[in-house]
């Protein structure tokens, strides 16, 4: 086969003809079998017959939309890099900064000398890098090992039309001296290509996988506010660690030079960084293999950044049928009691809900209950309410839900639907007039709803009952979630749905929108009704007889987390707008409200004073509104008040575009996502003075978070 050798870095490296070249995925399997993947990365020197691209004449008028200054601080070998986002620059642009004197490469006579140079001087004189620009620059007839169209197992992902940029498209990257990437593993510790189109070479670093936990106990040693913030902290890749340190530490690593026209591949869980030496183009994507899947499905996951890369594995099932034994997995085992404990925290959310789970016993009385609770919130409809300013479920003990007995004080009119989704959380069409629409009580199950949300024309005279009851179908339950109760529709196939449920799925429809009815499922796509819900799965098996639901995923991006829309809107997550489309954020992405506590006054609280935790009493609340918005770099920011918009449309909703006056005083154009409701807290601090905060306060009564424990004053009441 092909033939290889072992460079004195300890990486192999391959040279293969023309003709094996050819089998991408033969070669990386070719390449395993060699023990390449024991290493962590691995180079290949392509054939000369393999022609990426013709040439790069047209190159250098590509615009680097967000390139980023690199901040380096620390000593010693330890340090940590900030990206600071920079404005636009063309690639010719790029080059001339890169070759100038203030960015050139020192003069070295050999890459030895060029890597000690860069230790050296790691924290002086920040690099520009023009990293994770979508795109390829590979001939798009090119054929073999096409690194925009590999073959790949994630090509499943491309089925179902799902594209994460970088993971299963292709991103480039121009470098230049001394721009660096930190320690870190592959988003679901996948495989990764990367040529190097042209330029200067680039050195890489690798921990072999087997060691690559060492690292991980390495870097939590060296970097423990980073820790104590997120369990996985690597994936951020700022943490940036010399070779002189990991030798002091016995952690074994290789390196290796990719020169231009070469290939490197790093293989799951192999912890890789390095540096490039002066300007250069690179080009980048993941790839997975049946030998992955089972790594992936207990990888490690960053769950406090918004980008973090997640992907449903129950998709290559039918691949790989899944090993609960997890055997010869690389993975640390704190990582799965983190999955155990993570597991629980998700089955107390359920246990809230007891009694109306479809793999439950049928209690009646409990869902009767359950629908008078949820219909006493926001606008008394059991439908809209659920769309206007999500509340939690969770809040209510099975005991307070079976004493919500009481009829509800009203059928006044209220504001009919306004924000549900029908694909795109856009209005249903009312059927009548919102001046008579109004609230309307099932005599027998006692959902609420508007006239208009429920379909309900003309007037409605003595006992009114939903479309179940009327028909005496006590027993229905939602085909498309796993929960009973709220206000349900026929589907075309016999069965039942949540309206709620229907016009949150984007391949479910109304066949008569005016009537809300019936629903129509069978555009319902094979790869959606295959996802299992992420927020559910501890409930008997997360299935019933006839199935497990139907999802909808995480409109954040590179995120694609499963969830119903019952259990999404019951755990309240937050809906939002993204251009075109709408949707749900998952539980990672969702500033949740069941997560944040009403404090009153007089209570016991730990507030952030002069950079420390203290003790203190709220003094008054003041509920303000405070807006997500997403400005026009894709940065995303929670807390923005009415005080910061300078310019937007007299009534704000999602989707208006708003001008934002930064804290440097500067104006930057954005798009309001969503309102969130908060409170305005006014804290006496026993340390002295008072302080007015919307955020860092924690009840005394609640368990903390162990940065807030570990900041905390020694200040006693």
């Amino acid at each position: 086969m092909a033939a290889w050798t072992l460079g004195n870095g300890g990486i192999m490296t391959f040279t293969p003809t023309w003709e094996q070249f050819q089998d991408f995925q033969g070669f990386i399997s070719y390449m395993e079998e060699q023990g390449a993947h024991h290493c962590g990365v691995a180079k290949i020197v392509p054939p000369r017959e393999w022609t990426p691209r013709s040439n790069y004449d047209n190159v250098g008028d590509l615009v680097i939309q967000s390139p980023i200054s690199q901040t380096v601080m620390g000593q010693q070998g330890v340090y940590q890099v900030y990206n600071i986002q920079r404005k636009p620059i063309t690639v010719r642009e790029y080059k001339i900064l890169a070759n100038s004197d203030k960015y050139c490469p020192p003069k070295a006579k050999d890459h030895e000398e060029l890597e000690r140079k860069f230790w050296k001087n790691v924290t002086f004189n920040a690099p520009l890098y023009g990293a994770d620009l979508a795109g390829s620059l590979m001939d798009p007839v090119l054929e073999e090992w096409n690194i925009d169209h590999l073959p790949s197992i994630l090509n499943r992902l491309s089925e179902q039309g799902v594209n994460i940029p970088g993971v299963n498209s292709a991103y480039l990257y121009f470098g230049m001296w001394k721009t660096l990437f930190a320690w870190h593993t592959e988003d679901m510790d996948l495989y990764s290509i990367n040529y190097l189109h042209y330029g200067a070479p680039k050195a890489w670093y690798a921990i072999p996988p087997v060691h690559g936990q060492r690292l991980e106990r390495l870097a939590r040693g060296l970097f423990p506010d980073c820790f104590d913030g997120c369990s996985s902290f690597l994936r951020h890749k700022m943490s940036v660690i010399s070779p002189s340190t990991l030798k002091h530490h016995s952690i074994p690593f290789n390196k290796v030079v990719q020169e231009s026209g070469e290939i490197i591949i790093t293989f799951p869980y192999g912890y890789h960084a390095g540096f490039n030496h002066g300007f250069n183009c690179a080009e980048s994507t993941n790839f997975g293999s049946l030998r992955w899947v089972e790594l992936g499905r207990n990888a490690s996951r960053c769950l406090c950044q918004e980008d973090n890369v997640r992907i449903d594995m129950d998709l290559f099932d039918a691949l790989v049928p899944v090993d609960r034994k997890r055997p010869n997995s690389p993975l640390p085992e704190e990582e799965g009691d983190t999955a155990n404990k993570r597991s629980r925290l998700q089955e107390d959310w359920t246990v809230k809900l007891k009694g109306l789970w479809q793999t439950e016993p049928r209690d009646f009385a409990v869902e009767k209950a359950f629908n008078e609770v949820i219909s006493q919130e926001g606008s008394m409809c059991c439908v809209c309410s659920m769309f206007e300013a999500p509340t939690p479920y969770n809040r209510w003990t099975r005991e307070e839900l079976e004493a919500k007995t009481s009829c509800l004080r009203s059928q006044a009119a209220t504001k009919p639907l306004k924000v549900v989704v029908q694909r795109a959380l856009v209005c249903l069409p009312p059927s009548v007039s919102s001046s008579e629409d109004k609230v309307l009580v099932c005599h027998q199950c006692s959902i609420s709803v508007h006239k208009s949300c429920y379909g309900v024309s003309g007037v409605v005279a003595g006992d009114w009952l939903c479309a179940r009851c009327c028909v005496g179908a006590s027993d229905a339950e939602c085909s498309l979630c796993l929960l009973r109760g709220g206000a349900l529709k026929a589907t075309d196939g016999g069965q039942w749905a949540h309206l709620v449920c229907a016009v949150s799925i984007p391949e479910v429809s109304l066949a008569d929108p005016a009537k809300r009815e019936p629903v129509l499922t069978d555009n319902i796509t094979r790869a959606r009704r295959k996802l299992r819900c992420s927020l559910c799965p501890s409930v008997a098996g997360n299935t019933t007889s006839r199935g497990h639901g139907i999802c909808v995923q995480c409109i954040q991006s590179k995120c694609c987390s499963p969830m119903h829309v019952s259990c999404a809107l019951y755990k309240g997550l937050i809906i939002e707008r993204r251009g075109s489309a709408s949707g749900f954020l998952c539980s990672r992405h969702s500033r949740q409200c069941g997560t944040t506590q009403t404090l009153c006054p007089g209570e016991e609280v730990y507030v952030l004073q002069d950079k420390r935790y203290v003790t203190g009493h709220v003094k008054s609340v003041e509920p303000v509104a405070t807006y997500r918005v997403e400005f026009d770099d894709g940065s995303l920011c929670s807390d923005i008040t009415l005080a910061d918009i300078v310019e937007g449309p007299s009534a704000l909703s999602p989707g208006s575009k708003v001008l934002i006056r930064w804290s440097d005083e500067k104006l930057y154009n954005a798009t309001l996502l969503s309102e969130i409701a908060s409170s305005l807290y006014e804290v006496s601090c026993v340390a002295g003075g008072c302080v007015s905060v919307s955020t860092d306060i924690y009840s005394t009564k609640q368990k903390l978070p162990r940065k807030v424990l570990k900041e905390m004053s020694a200040a006693k009441l």
